[in-house]
Parts: structure tokens; sequence; C-alpha cells
């Protein structure tokens, strides 16, 4: 059996909880290397690190000269940006911050991302 010659692409920057914008860049086993920031399939060239600056899901491909491919997603979330979200009370927010602040990075996380089609309704 030979196994496709590309793998799953690498951020050089972890998934989770940020509180300052960065940069990430990506690297790939030898094939071509697309990405989105927009929940979209991953379709724009990768060439430079990419800018973060709000909590964000990047999609990552890499896609072998076989045609082959693998997928990837890195959610970044920026606490900052959880707090102003509008299912955040701001009174709520304002009177208790340090120690809302405190829970979001104490609580696990979880970020599941479904294939474009598939929506939270019940069928």
């Amino acid at each position: 059996m030979i196994l496709p010659a590309i793998a799953s692409p690498i951020a050089d920057v972890d998934r989770g909880l940020h509180d300052a914008p960065f940069t990430v860049g990506l690297t790939g086993a030898g094939g071509a290397l697309y990405y989105s920031t927009d929940l979209s399939e991953p379709s724009v060239p990768y060439g430079a690190p990419i800018s973060i600056d709000t909590t964000t899901v990047l999609r990552v491909a890499e896609v072998g000269t076989d045609g082959s491919r693998e997928e990837t997603t890195y959610t970044y979330v920026f606490v900052t940006d959880v707090m102003a979200s509008t299912v955040m009370d701001p009174v709520v927010v304002d009177r208790y911050r340090p120690d809302i602040e405190r829970a979001l990075r104490d609580l696990p996380t979880v970020s599941l991302v479904s294939p474009s089609g598939i929506g939270l309704e019940e069928s």
C-alpha cells in the first residue's frame, strides 16, 4: 500500500485561548497548502504567515500532486471577543469581569467544526 505523500498541515501556533494578535505559519509535507478564515472550504493559496487578531476558525488543507487531500482546523478564541459577544450580558460582565475571565480560562474548551451543509437543525 502506497500512502499519499501529504499529511495534515501543521500550524506553528497552538489552538486555544489567546489575548493578543499574532501571525500563524503553516507547514505541510510537500503538497500545496490552502486555507480559509471564513468557515468556507480552504481555497486561498498559502504563501505567508496569516494574521489573526480576532476569534478565528482557520481551516487548512494540503493537496498532493496525486489529488489526495488532508484537512485540519485550528480554532483561536480571544477571551475579549467572548466577553463582548451578544450571548454575554454586559452588566454581568462589567460586574464580574475578573471572575468570568478566570472561569473561561479554567473551563475546557471544545470547538466542533462540521462539513459544509450540515446544520444544527433537527431533521
